[in-house]
């Protein structure tokens, strides 16, 4: 513990020091991952249960908040429900108060940019006409699929995981998308970056992470292309690079641009740590940071939310090691193991999302030493809810997307009331 200039304790020291983020400073080294709400409003837009969400774990001492995914357009949407729009000038005002909301509280927040649709998971979530680079079958093996834990408690409650999870379904194999197609595409996601941008907030992440569109494209499992998007690293990295190079020119010199990215597949064919460090090299010079993720969606599902604490760190270590750019590292729960690894230079910022939904108050609590309330890892409210279409819920925090209803979150009430923006 140290003494602050206010003469208070502070657990974990290193987890409250700034951290730069290309043009932007970061107050600590908690961020929220992004998070599916299942709570836009009708039309795609941005509203109350939303911007209250958010505000609650700014006002909670999260220095970075990722935002929900924000959707280029619907005919890419398998799921219309999920994730809001940001295409045109009629999605930027409810971006915009969500901005300033953040703002308000205190926190820096990035934007998550669809990659231009789900891609594989598309065809996983029962669209017949999904676009990928390849037309690659979806496997489920239940070793990669089903978590330990969650599956003993929904056994308690006379539910069966594995059923949740389709294990045994056939799926649509996705389409082969076009280079026209890829191109059309490319130009939607760098401007819904620069609509990011115009909205207020301080950076975006275009999303190349557990089996996305984007994803698909990096990985030699899902992309077995002979043309100018597939084979080498170059050409496998060539959509993302695009898309990041049309963003740069629209953009700011004060907003950060990066991608998240997992670190590993855990597949088999794959992507590696070490597969993708060398990605992470060939894409450095057109980002601000990486943000980690694992596994691929629902295909190994239970390393991208993990049973346990920790378990990205050793192969974010990998591609830390690689690049001068920050590395985000995400399923890190526990404020000592978050703080070990950045003492050992493993990663430059901690992030969680099932945490935070659990206690939005979390890293306030870690800096005051107070109590907090620990995610129990059931799944039962959050990813068991969204992938049926239902909105997030909580086992542990009954409060979860009904803080529009507390007076106490109206950013009228928040330290940093003036956050607009004039262009």
């Amino acid at each position: 513990m140290i003494e602050t200039k206010e003469n208070t304790s502070v657990n974990y020291p290193e987890l409250f020091q700034p951290l730069k983020i290309g043009p932007v400073e970061i107050k600590n080294r908690f961020a929220m991952a992004p998070t599916c709400l299942d709570a836009i409003e009708p039309g795609g837009f941005v509203g109350d249960r939303i911007i209250y969400f958010f505000a609650a774990r700014a006002r909670g001492g999260a220095g970075l908040l990722f935002t929900l995914t924000a959707e280029i357009e619907p005919s890419l949407t398998s799921v219309k429900y999920m994730n809001p729009w940001l295409y045109n000038s009629l999605h930027v005002p409810g971006w915009a108060e969500l901005a300033e909301t953040i703002h308000a509280w205190g926190s820096k927040s990035f934007v998550q940019v669809s990659p231009g649709g789900p891609g594989r998971l598309g065809a996983l979530l029962g669209d017949g006409n999904a676009l990928a680079p390849s037309p690659v079958p979806i496997h489920m093996d239940p070793e990669l699929v089903v978590q330990k834990k969650a599956r003993k408690i929904w056994e308690k409650r006379g539910l069966d995981l594995e059923a949740h999870y389709h294990i045994q379904k056939i799926y649509p194999i996705p389409k082969q998308i076009t280079v026209e197609e890829i191109h059309r595409i490319e130009d939607q996601v760098a401007n819904t970056v620069y609509l990011a941008e115009q909205a207020g907030f301080d950076g975006a992440e275009v999303h190349t992470a557990h089996g996305v569109l984007g994803a698909n494209f990096l990985s030699p499992y899902t992309n077995l292309r002979t043309d100018e998007y597939g084979g080498s690293i170059e050409n496998r990295t060539r959509y993302t690079r695009n898309i990041l190079e049309k963003a740069r020119k629209k953009i700011g010199k004060k907003f950060a641009l990066g991608i998240r990215i997992s670190a590993a597949e855990r597949v088999p064919g794959g992507l590696t740590a070490e597969e993708t460090a060398e990605i992470c090299k060939y894409l450095e010079p057109y980002v601000d940071f990486f943000d980690l993720s694992n596994g691929v969606h629902h295909e190994a599902h239970a390393v991208m939310v993990p049973d346990e604490d920790g378990s990205i760190i050793e192969e974010g270590a990998v591609i830390k090691r690689a690049v001068k750019v920050p590395v985000i590292t995400p399923s890190i729960h526990d404020p000592a193991l978050g703080s070990r690894a950045i003492l050992e230079n493993k990663t430059d910022m901690i992030a969680s999302s099932r945490q935070l939904i659990a206690d939005p108050d979390y890293p306030n609590k870690v800096k005051e030493g107070k109590p907090y309330r620990k995610c129990i890892k059931c799944l039962l409210g959050c990813t068991g809810r969204i992938d049926i279409g239902l909105p997030l819920r909580c086992e542990i925090n009954p409060d979860v997307l009904l803080e529009y209803r507390m007076s106490e979150l109206d950013r009228r009430n928040a330290p940093n009331k003036k956050t607009f923006v004039i262009y």
